[in-house]
């Protein structure tokens, strides 16, 4: 079943309004709005244009992508700002907004597969803070000689301290 959010967000993506991409498909604008809200599906025809105007394989039009499976609540449109007044608004907007939903989405699912390393720092700090609150009264030289037997210790150098 044809999906009309896929063209909708993909239309948005290009920065094409439902009339340039009627003109380019050679339907009415009409039908653009009725494939975009799931009122009818385009004809074959229509969907292989539709894959050669913005360079998709059909499959995109009939499967849910990422940013409708996301959750994107953290997303703005009040963020985005311009310093052109010369620029359309709103339209450079909804087509900003895409582009930071899709860009989104793809770096969530990167940062899914990536296994990003223990952070030892974090620890040796805790570590080194419960010493100083624990060894308030001990002089402090020997405060830092100690912490300093710490974190050789924890990230692993052995070296006598005198």
């Amino acid at each position: 079943m044809f999906i009309g959010k896929s063209l909708t967000k993909i239309r948005v993506l290009n920065d094409l309004s439902r009339n340039q991409l009627a003109e380019r498909l050679g339907v009415t604008e009409q039908a653009i709005w009725q494939y975009e809200n799931g009122y009818m599906s385009p004809k074959l025809e229509v969907v292989n244009k539709l894959k050669t105007i913005f360079n998709v394989k059909s499959s995109y039009f009939y499967n849910s992508d990422l940013v409708s499976k996301a959750d994107l609540t953290n997303i703005n449109v009040e963020n985005i700002a311009y310093r052109s007044e010369a620029i359309n608004s709103l339209n450079k907007t909804q087509s900003e907004l895409m582009h930071i939903r899709f860009i989104d989405v793809f770096l969530k699912k990167v940062e899914e597969k990536i296994a990003y390393p223990k952070n030892y720092l974090v620890g040796l700090r805790n570590g080194i803070i419960s010493f100083i609150k624990e060894n308030s009264e001990m002089d402090r030289d020997i405060q830092i000689k100690n912490i300093a037997k710490i974190a050789c210790i924890r990230i692993g150098f052995r070296r006598r301290f005198e």
